[in-house]
């Protein structure tokens, strides 16, 4: 009978014990659970390049949270990644504080040190996103540089991308297949929120697409009007763009060189051939070459009418100046260094305007 009793005891015993400890192990845990998985260890330095789509780095790395993400599969997502080692627990601390339905749709950076919770209030924060500027006088190959030096892109591989991927939107039609890079000009100039993980071709179609929402249909049969397609219009543009001193002489600059193309007369523009020049490797190739004998097609002071393609992205308002050029007499303009410029009829106006502005 004794020993019976010591048994029950004994067995009370452990189940108190087992419940103090328990408890404390709960208290712990819950006073702690700001901090849990603090010092995770990351998947190391082996693993970071399986991770690649992720940006890993030694420190960290970008996650992608799909749209509609569930507490589920985002732990399931940061276990494959090697961020978190307990889903379990990451889905019971979510629940407790209340973030189950709260997290964003986004790319989030995560540290490999990170706690639960810290990561749950990144995910339910606002994404992190690359603010990229591109000007209206760029042209693609300062735009990959620039992409480039965002840390979005490899500069090379985004101009081979971005002469071979397939495009259907409307304005593709009018661009000669044979073009290299075929999209020069229609990158849409504009400032973009890029996220980390963003893709070449997220990249290319986001810019193309920005293009083609701009030129809308009335520019369409607006460019018909005129006698020009839309390339012929981007690409027109693209040199006003460059040219022109101040936006306020887009339609003026672009009325000068319709009437050149209409008589025939060659556009004679330096921002074609420094166009040119841009794109060389290599530019010992014309040392010691006049600037206007440049052999190439953009020397549009050797060869007739347009350029092959645009030079620039042109912004929507010298567009717009070209599908609504200013009919005047001009055939010729001089910037006089004040940002504004000046317009002649005549070759010898233009060259009296030259004596007094250059001289």
């Amino acid at each position: 009978m004794k020993g019976k009793k010591l048994a029950i005891l004994i067995s009370i015993s452990v189940v108190v014990i087992a419940i103090v400890i328990a408890a404390i192990y709960a208290f712990n845990f819950w006073n702690n659970m700001d901090t849990f998985g603090k010092n995770t260890p990351g998947p190391g330095i082996a693993n970071i390049s399986n991770l690649k789509a992720n940006k890993a780095t030694k420190k960290g790395l970008y996650v992608k949270i799909p749209v509609g993400a569930s507490t589920e599969s985002i732990a399931e997502l940061l276990t494959q990644l090697g961020v978190i080692d307990n889903p379990t627990v990451f889905k019971f601390i979510s629940k407790m504080k209340g973030y189950d339905s709260k997290y964003r749709a986004g790319t989030f950076y995560i540290a490999w040190n990170m706690a639960y919770f810290e990561m749950m209030k990144a995910f339910s924060g606002m994404p992190a996103v690359v603010k990229v500027v591109i000007p209206e006088y760029m042209n693609i190959y300062q735009t990959a540089a620039k992409l480039e030096k965002a840390g979005l892109v490899n500069a090379k591989e985004f101009l081979d991308y971005s002469s071979t991927v397939k495009c259907n939107d409307r304005f593709v039609k009018y661009i000669p297949e044979s073009r290299n890079p075929r999209y020069e000009g229609y990158l849409f100039p504009a400032t973009y929120q890029f996220e980390r993980t963003v893709t070449m071709k997220e990249i290319v179609n986001q810019m193309l697409q920005a293009f083609d929402t701009r030129f809308t249909l009335a520019k369409y049969a607006k460019a018909k009007a005129i006698d020009m397609t839309p390339d012929q219009v981007v690409t027109l543009a693209s040199i006003v763009e460059r040219e022109a001193a101040n936006p306020s002489e887009f339609k003026t600059i672009a009325g000068i060189f319709i009437n050149r193309l209409k008589i025939g007369m060659r556009l004679q523009s330096d921002a074609t051939i420094n166009y040119y020049l841009s794109t060389l490797p290599d530019k010992s190739v014309v040392s010691g070459v006049n600037f206007t004998a440049i052999e190439t097609p953009y020397n549009t002071y050797l060869h007739d009418g347009l350029t092959p393609g645009p030079i620039c992205s042109p912004s929507e308002q010298a567009m717009d100046a070209v599908l609504n050029y200013e009919k005047n007499e001009y055939y010729y303009f001089l910037a006089k260094g004040d940002g504004t410029s000046a317009f002649s009829k005549t070759y010898p106006e233009h060259q009296a305007a030259i004596a007094q502005y250059l001289r």
